[in-house]
């Protein structure tokens, strides 16, 4: 049942199997991040916005995700370090005072 170019080719047998080891990472990547930001004590809000970092890569064909994969690389580690700074700046910002409630006469 295996292909004998994955029998005789030692070569190839090595870039097919570096090739299957990237994509498994990348979809465990793919499932991951969300329980990372999840872990750290994100919200909901912030978990969408590094799934949709990531889904961008979806929008993408072949040959565009290929020749700037790195670039889209940057939105989905952008969002990741986002939560952090989010959540510290909640944490510093006072929340708005209610305005005291007028009497009618």
């Amino acid at each position: 049942m295996i292909p004998a170019v994955l029998r005789h080719e030692p070569q190839f047998r090595l870039l097919f199997l570096g090739q299957a080891w990237s994509m498994l990472g990348d979809r465990i990547t793919f499932i991951a991040l969300p329980f990372a930001v999840l872990a750290i004590g994100g919200s909901a809000a912030e978990v969408g916005l590094v799934v949709a970092a990531g889904s961008f890569e979806g929008v993408l064909g072949l040959h565009e995700l290929l020749a700037i994969q790195t670039v889209v690389g940057v939105p989905i580690a952008l969002a990741v370090l986002a939560v952090p700074a989010v959540r510290e700046i909640r944490r510093r910002v006072p929340e708005p005072e209610a305005a005291p409630a007028v009497e009618t006469v």
